[in-house]
């Protein structure tokens, strides 16, 4: 059987070209129509090991539930995949990346949506409590993304020079696997695409037309971003915003990178420029095919955040906010809906099973840290419940008839599901407080003993300290007494007799 890891793979897709509008050169359309490449027509390069998990689950016999089959199917078709090729693309946008970029691997992936669209106490997944209570490590989050979902290479060859040189030189150089696709996380193909981008800023440096200068920025962004070089990404991305806000032109690929890669530098944090990008992104293409995978890639990388603390639940509502608007195609919005409910069903579950994996641990509940790692925890499952439930599902019901009938995510399945969720919040805090550090295990006998032999000790002391002073005190008042009336006798004898 072929690797899981590290995989990228090539899935056949059918998307129909599309007539490039004048003088834009910074859209999605502009970099994903076909435009004459050939070579690509019928590609599309998906980065992510999940991608790879599934593909290879369905195709060497495994046995997906027929749910899950029939919403990948769906999700594909929305760029016009057919049969296992759609249903393999599908099901890598629903989820996985994050789950196998968190360390719980690839093999899980089917196992973890499964469980996600069920609510029980199961251990879903055998992982000890090194991982149920791993925290943010920036380093551990760069590997991570190279196991997650990134947008694919252009399909369109339309620009000056240096960008179809830099297309040219991948086309002729990335290594495929006839069988899988092209690996771009391979030492060899990331070489390749470092070496694009030095071509393509070499080439670009003479050239004096804005609108190529515009997808050169555009391209050498996703090149750096693809090689997890997430500074400058955000540099060239933000330089070819600038441009496009110049000349006129809308620049929704490169505020997509720009976002994205602000999302993926350990460095940075989410702000409110970066969901103002993501907004463009979306609005100014918001019937665009490309729009599950921008959700896909957003999410796999929201989402480990999101675990480890590292982004706030108002981000989550704002980018659920964007997805849903009702700007974007109903479709599309629903396809980005089922997304990104599953995502978070999955770390619902996953949250739960931490929780659930360390408090059976009582030697580890006497930690302080430890409890109050779990106690944090606790309170970003309650706020993702809440929000599922008060932004999510209403939004769920709007666009019912848009999901498939075996969709886990339909109004009357997902609210059984969050009801439940909710009911079980007291149980699990109380799960957590009673075996909190500060109660801790009963003393000893013996220290008990010699702890209250010191004490009656203290006392006793106290207490003939006590009985000395007020001693003292009674014969030093009884004293003087006696020395004050043999003094007034004294003067009454010394006085004359009156004559």
């Amino acid at each position: 059987m072929l690797s899981y890891k590290k995989t990228i793979s090539l899935i056949m897709l059918g998307l129909c070209a599309t007539q490039l509008k004048a003088a834009e050169y910074g859209t999605f359309e502009s970099f994903y129509s076909s435009g004459g490449l050939a070579w690509w027509e019928w590609g599309l390069i998906i980065a992510g090991t999940i991608a790879v998990g599934v593909l290879t689950f369905i195709t060497w016999g495994g046995t997906a539930p027929a749910w899950m089959v029939t919403v990948g199917t769906w999700i594909g078709s929305t760029i016009g995949l057919h049969g296992i090729a759609a249903a393999n693309f599908g099901l890598a946008l629903l989820g996985g990346g994050a789950v196998a970029a968190g360390g719980l691997g690839v093999a899980g992936g089917v196992a973890v949506l499964t469980a996600a669209m069920t609510f029980g106490v199961e251990t879903t997944l055998s992982y000890g409590t090194d991982i149920a209570l791993e925290k943010w490590n920036q380093a551990k989050f760069v590997e991570a993304n190279k196991e997650m979902l990134t947008l694919p290479l252009p399909r369109n060859k339309k620009g000056g020079i240096a960008y179809r040189t830099a297309i040219n030189y991948l086309k002729e150089n990335l290594k495929e696997n006839k069988e899988k696709g092209i690996d771009i996380s391979t030492p060899e193909n990331q070489h390749v695409l470092k070496r694009a981008s030095e071509i393509l800023y070499e080439k670009m440096q003479s050239e004096k037309d804005k609108d190529y200068i515009l997808k050169n920025k555009t391209l050498l962004a996703l090149l750096y971003f693809q090689t997890n070089n997430y500074s400058k990404a955000s540099k060239e991305a933000q330089e070819a915003m600038i441009l496009a806000d110049e000349i006129r032109e809308k620049r929704t690929m490169s505020s997509y990178i720009w976002a994205i890669s602000e999302i993926a530098n350990p460095e940075k944090n989410c702000t409110k420029e970066t969901i103002q990008a993501l907004r463009i992104a979306y609005y100014h293409e918001p019937d665009y095919e490309l729009i599950p995978i921008m959700t896909a890639c957003a999410m796999d990388r929201f989402m480990y955040r999101y675990h480890y603390g590292e982004l706030s639940i108002d981000h989550m509502r704002y980018f659920l906010g964007i997805i849903t608007n009702q700007q974007i195609d109903k479709k599309l919005s629903a396809v980005s809906l089922e997304i990104f409910v599953t995502r978070c069903l999955v770390e619902l579950k996953r949250t739960k099973q931490d929780i659930y994996i360390v408090t059976k641990d009582e030697s580890m509940m006497g930690d302080k840290k430890i409890v109050d790692e779990l106690r944090n925890r606790f309170e970003r499952h309650k706020d993702l419940v809440s929000m599922l439930q008060k932004n999510a599902l209403p939004i769920v019901y709007k666009l019912q008839d848009k999901f498939p009938k075996e969709s886990k995510t339909k109004p009357e399945l997902l609210t059984s599901l969050l009801n439940n969720y909710f009911l079980d919040l007291a149980k699990l805090e109380k799960q957590i407080q009673y075996k909190q550090y500060d109660i801790g295990p009963a003393p000893k006998k013996e220290e008990e003993d010699t702890k209250n032999n010191i004490l009656y000790w203290i006392l006793g002391g106290i207490a003939i300290l006590m009985l000395t002073a007020f001693g003292s005190l009674f014969y030093i008042k009884k004293r003087r007494k006696t020395q004050t009336e043999a003094k007034n006798a004294n003067d009454e004898t010394s006085q004359p007799e009156e004559l």
